[in-house]
């Protein structure tokens, strides 16, 4: 792999190339990724479902004895610590 981005950075008719005989299928693949984007976005499903298990989420914990911004702010930190394992696995996979 080192040797093919040399071979390319060695050579602007290589990357021009590169750019052009690849192009179209990058933009193929980006056009049906975001195709599926506007498909979730547009799903109301997906958001009802979701809003659902928070919901359900917090109504577990203020049975369990939080209070209703305690119940909050561990969902809000859930979240953002499921962000962060998730940024961590990708940087790890990214440096193998």
């Amino acid at each position: 792999m080192g040797e093919l981005l040399q071979g390319l950075l060695s050579s602007s008719d290589a990357i021009s190339g590169f750019i052009s005989q690849y192009k179209p299928a990058i933009y193929a693949v980006c056009n049906e990724l975001f195709s599926i984007y506007k498909d979730l976005v547009n799903n109301e499903e997906y958001f009802v479902y979701s809003a659902k298990y928070d919901w359900n989420r917090m109504t577990t914990l203020m049975d369990a004895g939080f209070s209703r911004d305690e119940a909050f702010a561990i969902l809000l930190s859930d979240k953002e610590h499921l962000k962060n394992m998730e940024k961590f696995r990708n940087f790890k996979t990214s440096n193998k």
